[in-house]
């Protein structure tokens, strides 16, 4: 397989006070060959084996964090994991309030998300974020 698997992104975020605003691009050289399901609904837990991104947003005062993952078609589901308890222990709940829009382009996949704060950091202060992007297309031999 050649570098041209090779795609780059780029995500912002910014806050009105009440809302965190999200928007990633995904570039994505082989967007044709997705294989992301087309018949998945909001809150199916398969998202997870589409391509996808996955966002851990984590409130330390409150020790909560939500787990989202969208795919490329726009069609996303949640988890809701209470720390310190074991990894294994949460629950798929969607996120009360979180709007998510994609717009699918020939070489890239954009997402524009939204979440009250309120959710996620009930009790305010020191908030945390991880982003992870996980790729499934089809690949050929070069």
């Amino acid at each position: 397989y050649n570098d041209k698997l090779k795609n780059n992104g780029s995500f912002q975020l910014i806050s009105n006070g009440k809302m965190l605003f999200f928007r990633g691009v995904m570039d994505e050289n082989r967007m044709k060959k997705t294989l992301t399901q087309s018949n998945r609904k909001n809150g199916d837990a398969k998202v997870a084996g589409d391509n996808n991104i996955e966002m851990f947003l984590t409130s330390m005062k409150d020790k909560l964090t939500w787990q989202l993952i969208i795919n490329d078609r726009g069609v996303w589901t949640s988890t809701l994991r209470n720390r310190p308890k074991s990894a294994s222990d949460y629950k798929y709940v969607q996120m009360p309030g979180c709007n998510v829009t994609v717009k699918r382009e020939a070489k890239r996949w954009i997402v524009l998300a939204s979440f009250p704060l309120k959710t996620l950091n009930p009790s305010g202060g020191e908030f945390r974020m991880n982003l992870i992007r996980t790729r499934k297309v089809a690949l050929e031999p070069v």
